[in-house]
């Protein structure tokens, strides 16, 4: 460490760097990789009968959504575990090398039991709750938290000016109430299209409308099925204001 001498002594010198806060379109880029959705701790203490007793550790059940149904990542152990056993329900179990399991989209709410391998031994059993809607909802919540200046994209075409609801569009199942306005108002509310599933699959509804001419911002409000309301998030036209 590079330091300078003064009275016998060297006197270190240490420089801080403040770190540089994610840019929204890093934020954005970094949206499907999510794995907030859903976490259930269990406390376990992982001893493998030597004589120390190793700190507590949590692991965790985390959820995901995805086009081919659910992911599931159990983690937060001190140590890789060797092998997995897992079962959903009163199903059998089945056995997995690492884990992680996937899910069929249409999956009710289920208990899911763990063992896993640990130095040889086996630990559990370890159960968790999976709530798909609870999940889904926690999902798309962080996910658009995440996006805010994202929810509504600007768009100018020749002599128009258009909108763009397409991520909206993808947490359907999640928002019960769209409110949008021009220049500070909210005075218009947002078609939703259906709900077709927690990862949003886009339909065939539209997905933008027009602004008023020389509009310079767009305000937005999300209402969650659960009742939350977000703040009103206002996001300027940059194509007028830059």
């Amino acid at each position: 460490m590079p330091g300078r001498k003064r009275s016998g002594m060297i006197v270190s010198t240490l420089r801080f760097v403040r770190p540089m806060a994610p840019s929204p379109m890093l934020r954005a880029l970094a949206l499907p990789f999510v794995l907030a959705a859903l976490a259930c701790d269990v406390d376990i203490n992982v001893n493998d009968g030597k004589e120390e007793t190793r700190p507590t550790r949590t692991m965790k059940m985390i959820a995901q959504p995805g086009n081919a149904g659910w992911s599931l990542l159990f983690t937060g152990l001190a140590e890789e575990p060797q092998s997995f056993r897992i079962k959903v329900g009163d199903g059998p179990f089945s056995d997995y090398r690492r884990g992680v399991m996937t899910l069929p989209a249409d999956t009710p709410a289920s208990k899911i039991t763990v063992y896993y391998t640990l130095h040889g031994k086996e630990q559990g059993p370890l159960d968790f709750d999976f709530d798909p809607k609870s999940a889904a909802l926690e999902f798309s919540k962080d996910a658009l938290d995440m996006v805010r200046t994202g929810w509504i994209s600007w768009r100018t075409m020749d002599d128009r000016t258009i909108v763009y609801f397409t991520a909206l569009h993808m947490h359907t199942c999640a928002l019960k109430k769209v409110e949008y306005g021009f220049d500070g108002k909210l005075d218009l509310q947002w078609a939703l299209p259906p709900c077709r599933g927690p990862a949003g699959r886009l339909g065939d509804e539209p997905t933008w409308t027009r602004a008023p001419k020389g509009a310079r911002s767009v305000s937005v409000r999300l209402t969650y099925v659960d009742g939350e309301t977000t703040d009103i998030q206002r996001i300027p036209n940059d194509g007028l204001t830059r």
